[in-house]
């Protein structure tokens, strides 16, 4: 079955879905009065959330799905990586690192068989926004690694993602089952040359997972360790073959640019973690200042508190300050701040909480996550860690504000993967920020805010 007799198809079965819903919605029995406003929140990654069934493979198409690897099929793989390329797509799983130039390494790796993954790990608790993508509209991020595969010539995919994710699992099971049962799986695609199986791999759910060469070792069996590159997995990975991790938005991104719904992904999904009035995952500008979003969107501090500081990326983001709010959520312009997009999830302290417990909290979490494969991961987040312990319950010594900036330091320039070189962000930017607060727990034995006991 070709795409056009797919899609006419698709229609007619959405229609009859359809007026069983609308019926339900006028005789009372579905009740969509309490959907918040989406005002400042322009839809591209989330447009079909909330207007197709997740189960319904032919909800999707009605609405335009497909139609992109429709298009990647009648397009060379050079057209297609230079879609990706004037888009300016970059990878969402937190390094932003130019998803085209990614897909031409892979593609122009020599290899007798080639691999994508989709990174749908998510291990960081704070973070839902891959999770909330998965269970809204599984097959927007299915056709993404489709076009994926389809580029770099692979004819192997993988979906790892967390196991905790239950009703993405069932939802992701349910869509591969129906595209198999369609044609758009397996042999010989939409009457195409183009082959291709995926396989669904509950994971262990660990942050390290989200560093990908750690991902591709528990793929493997092995510890879920990071490793050391160059080689990169796009040259040498899964298996020592050529392989493509991508994170869950990124593929949504690129069946978004293939389809025609964007011709540039200027939008980006996060998560409203905690510390706001409001949470959840929102989907804004990338010109949107963290501002707009943590005061209009967020609702303001949960206590009604001046915001005195905002993590943005997860555990190892950085603490930006109340006045460093006007810092839009771009690529850029936070790695200019001196923090990372990471995992999109966005935190807020008031002017209740307190610098040095923030830090502890976050370097207690990573220390826990760390694979300790090098040393400065091992041995550098239990040492930061102890030392914030003891600054927060009063045996803080003279030296060891200096001995923090030392140790943070050191780990950015030698730990073997992101999580390690990431981890001194949250104390590293507190101490700069808040230095008044550690010398008061360390000198005056006393909590500013009379959190630590």
């Amino acid at each position: 079955m070709n795409f056009e007799q797919l899609k006419q198809k698709a229609v007619s079965e959405w229609e009859v879905q359809k007026q069983k819903v609308d019926m339900a919605v006028s005789d009372g029995i579905l009740d969509i009065s309490g959907i918040p406003s989406l005002e400042g929140q322009p839809r591209i990654l989330l447009r079909n959330s909330g207007k197709i069934s997740p189960d319904s493979i032919h909800s999707y198409i009605a609405m335009g799905g497909y139609e992109g690897l429709a298009a990647a099929l009648s397009l060379s793989t050079d057209d297609i990586i230079g879609k990706i390329q004037s888009a300016g797509l970059r990878g969402c799983g937190g390094a932003g690192f130019p998803t085209a130039e990614k897909l031409k390494i892979c593609g122009d790796a020599e290899a007798d068989e080639k691999i994508v993954v989709c990174n749908a790990s998510e291990g960081d608790p704070s973070a839902i926004k891959d999770r909330c993508l998965l269970e809204s509209d599984p097959h927007s991020v299915i056709e993404g690694l489709l076009i994926a595969a389809r580029t770099v010539g692979a004819a192997k995919a993988f979906i790892c993602i967390n196991p905790e994710y239950d009703v993405a699992i069932q939802r992701l099971e349910k869509a591969i089952s129906q595209m198999t049962e369609l044609g758009l799986l397996g042999d010989s695609i939409m009457e195409s040359d183009f082959s291709v199986q995926i396989e669904l791999k509950p994971g262990q759910g660990l942050f390290v997972c989200g560093e990908e060469s750690a991902l591709i070792s528990a793929l493997e069996g092995g510890l879920t360790r990071s490793k050391h590159r160059p080689p990169y997995p796009a040259v040498r990975g899964l298996n020592g073959d050529p392989t493509l991790v991508a994170n869950v938005e990124t593929l949504a991104n690129m069946s978004a640019i293939l389809g025609g719904a964007v011709s540039e992904p200027r939008t980006k999904l996060l998560t409203l973690a905690g510390g706001m009035k409001n949470g959840g995952v929102v989907e804004v500008p990338m010109d949107m200042t963290l501002r707009k979003i943590v005061t209009e969107i967020g609702g303001g501090t949960q206590d009604g508190k001046e915001v005195k500081a905002v993590q943005i990326g997860g555990p190892t983001g950085a603490w930006l300050t109340g006045d460093e709010l006007d810092t839009s959520i771009g690529f850029d312009a936070l790695t200019d701040a001196g923090t990372i997009m990471g995992s999109g999830s966005i935190l807020v302290a008031s002017e209740a909480r307190c610098a040095v417990d923030m830090a502890k909290s976050a370097l207690d979490f990573i220390h826990l996550e760390c694979c300790g494969k090098c040393v400065f991961g091992r041995e550098g987040t239990r040492q930061l860690a102890d030392i914030l312990k003891d600054i927060a319950k009063g045996s803080g010594k003279n030296k060891d504000i200096a001995l923090l900036e030392e140790l943070g330091g050191a780990m950015k320039l030698g730990a073997l993967c992101d999580l390690g070189k990431g981890a001194p962000n949250p104390v590293l930017s507190t101490i700069k920020s808040f230095r008044s607060e550690y010398e008061a727990h360390i000198k005056n034995k006393q909590c500013p805010a009379s959190i630590c006991k």
